[in-house]
């Protein structure tokens, strides 16, 4: 039901004015009270020339739409400009756009076809106008406010159009791209980031950082280079102006001239490097500083800009995974991968998952959501999505789900059995079980296994009365295990690494066995994981080694060892750990990645460098440290596709160089 009387609803209504206002409008009136001749408006501002008028409604339930308030609005755009054009305060604005902001409302096609229409109807979520809040916060509000005119299609109406000294070179036949270098302030008037908090489908970004706009601030001001270049796409043709050149030797295929911007606020969206550029805001030009260096694309659809992204940043681990297998789903859902992210989103469309997957294209991360990445892992490891389920390396079984199906409808099918399997689980288990393990990232993991086993044992989608079999022996092994919420924590615990997982998953398939009576159910045993419980074993006594060299038993001593980010996420799992064991060591705090930051640091590695590099069948250099410990963390990650594929024995030498000296 859409609304907008109730208290809430202007409530809501309130919220929008006052996003207006703190994204940098003017003018900002609205509410019940406020009406231009015989139409009331609920919220609108202005700037320059352009007055922004809105309507606001949002939502308590699922199937809203807003198909007949498009048409509404669409009806009484003529009259409105006519009204606010005869009110002194609002006489001065000449151009209008007409909005819709809505909250917990999701769009049909058909809302944007009919939206699309002339005169366009500009449909807002409500995230939009808080992320532009986020953005004015963090850089100011000319940036937000450039930048939401932008989407809103409002062109400037004089506009100083940076022109720039580039050289042309054709990438691909009809895609030329653009090099060259400006002043940061001349790209900042006309740049746009897509990004994945604004709430638009396939917006592709990452918020801003503002620890990270703070430490590039600084390092521009000491007189910091940046040698690699922001990469942008023009999202209108920009015009291009030859200029002669006179060396004979010139290559034909490079072409010098000067390029002009085209008349937009957002003439370019940053592809990557938004820190870069946006650290430069706030910042006082100086014609003696660095230019910055850009990489320019004529135009590239949104698919291929998000492409690009995942290509330069895959191997980069700032970039959670949780967006790569977003954007696989997006851009790639024929591919195999494209299939598992969007099998997951499926999930989080159905109860009981529903919400409680954590979705980077569709929102911000709330508290207690499933990572996509683990959910996507497990699917892939189980060949739920596959038309065979690999049960060892020799053996495989017909997957009854997927095999001869069109694997354009695989997602949906298998999202569809999976949430029913999980729904008689949910139904089956105590609310503190299912809150507390089920839905977390070890119970997935053991539920997708069992729902595996269930596929091998019946060779058939499942019916009701096989799954309730199953399910009911299922939930009885785990309430045993953890019948009270001091053993559900413990439980959770145990869950904490994919080793671990696996072992408890062997337990929990042996039980059932058991307790059903079946020696042909999950008859042939799981792969052992040796390499993850060696990883697993390494990563917890090379920490409890590090800390002892080093003389970290409390967060205080933490503190003068470690980075910041290692000893904020240590005390934040200590505080956690310690109400239910007041004597949680430290060193279980510190994950391998932890250990690796703390052991390169100047005056860590001064004590232990001698350690490990003092002999010759020891390590050669501190460097190879180093490197032996990103490819030992590479490899304790299993959702890099292969990225340590052909390494294994180099692994393995690494850790037996390591093992020699911490004991394990």
């Amino acid at each position: 039901m859409i609304g907008k009387l109730t208290s809430s609803g202007l409530l809501f209504e309130d919220e929008v004015r006052h996003s207006l206002k703190r994204i940098g409008f003017r003018d900002v009136a609205g509410g019940p009270d406020f009406k231009v001749g015989n139409y009331q408006i609920d919220a609108c501002g202005g700037w320059d020339d352009i007055l922004i008028v809105a309507e606001c409604t949002q939502s308590g339930g699922d199937g809203a739409s807003v198909h007949d308030l498009i048409s509404e609005v669409r009806g009484k755009q003529p009259g409105i400009k006519k009204a606010f054009r005869k009110t002194e305060t609002y006489q001065h604005y000449k151009r209008f756009k007409f909005a819709i902001v809505t909250r917990n409302i999701k769009y049909t096609q058909g809302d944007w076809d009919i939206a699309f229409e002339p005169p366009r109807i500009h449909l807002l979520d409500f995230q939009i106008l808080e992320y532009y809040q986020r953005l004015a916060q963090l850089v100011g509000q000319h940036t937000a406010l450039f930048n939401l005119l932008g989407e809103l299609e409002v062109e400037p109406r004089e506009f100083d159009l940076p022109r720039v000294p580039a050289l042309k070179v054709p990438l691909t036949k009809g895609l030329p791209g653009y090099l060259f270098w400006c002043e940061p302030q001349d790209l900042l008037k006309i740049a746009y980031v897509a990004r994945r908090e604004s709430g638009r489908v396939k917006y592709y970004q990452r918020m801003l950082s503002p620890s990270r706009l703070k430490t590039i601030q600084k390092f521009i001001r000491k007189g910091g280079v940046f040698p690699n270049n922001v990469i942008v796409c023009f999202d209108r043709k920009p015009e291009f102006r030859p200029k002669q050149t006179y060396d004979l030797a010139w290559p034909t295929w490079l072409e010098f001239g000067e390029l002009v911007f085209p008349r937009s606020y957002r003439s370019c969206w940053i592809i990557d490097g938004q820190h870069r550029l946006y650290a430069f805001e706030g910042l006082v030009p100086n014609p003696k500083a660095q230019k910055l260096a850009v990489f320019a694309f004529e135009h590239l659809p949104e698919h291929k800009q998000a492409q690009f992204f995942i290509e330069i940043n895959k191997e980069q681990k700032q970039v959670s995974l949780d967006l790569i297998w977003d954007l696989e789903g997006e851009m790639s859902p024929e591919t195999r991968e494209g299939r598992i992210a969007n099998c997951a989103k499926k999930l989080n469309s159905l109860p009981p998952l529903r919400d409680k997957i954590f979705l980077p294209l569709s929102g911000e991360h709330k508290r207690g959501q499933l990572k996509m990445s683990g959910v996507c892992y497990d699917l892939e490891e189980t060949c739920l999505l596959e038309p065979e389920v690999r049960l060892t390396k020799q053996v495989k079984q017909i997957n009854p789900l997927v095999y001869g199906s069109d694997l354009s409808q695989v997602p949906d099918r298998v999202a569809n059995e999976v949430a029913r399997f999980l729904k008689a689980v949910c139904k089956q288990a105590p609310e503190g079980l299912w809150n507390g393990i089920l839905v977390r990232p070890g119970g997935i993991t053991l539920a997708l296994h069992v729902y595996q086993q269930i596929l091998v044992r019946t060779a058939h989608r499942p019916s009701d009365e096989e799954i309730t079999k199953y399910v009911e022996p299922f939930v009885a092994v785990l309430v045993d295990l953890a019948p009270n919420e001091a053993r559900i924590r413990s439980l959770r615990r145990d869950l904490t690494s994919y080793a671990q997982r696996r072992e408890m998953l062997q337990y929990v398939l042996f039980e059932m066995q058991d307790r059903l009576q079946d020696p042909e159910f999950a008859k042939i045993p799981l792969p052992a994981g040796e390499k993850f419980e060696r990883l697993t074993r390494f990563e917890r006594d090379i920490a409890q080694f590090v800390a002892g060299r080093l003389g970290l038993a409390t967060i205080d001593d933490l503190k003068q060892k470690a980075p910041e980010p290692v000893w904020r996420g240590a005390e934040k799992i200590m505080k956690k750990e310690q109400r239910a064991d007041p004597h949680f060591p430290l060193h279980k705090a510190l994950g391998l990645g932890d250990v690796k930051d703390i052991m390169v640091r100047k005056d860590n590695a001064k004590v232990l460098k001698p350690i490990f590099t003092s002999t010759p069948d020891d390590f050669s250099s501190w460097d190879e440290v180093s490197v032996a410990l990103d490819e030992i963390i590479a490899a304790r990650n299993p959702k890099f596709h292969g990225r340590t594929r052909g390494k294994t024995r180099l692994v393995s030498a690494y850790l037996e160089i390591f093992e020699r000296f911490i004991g394990a």
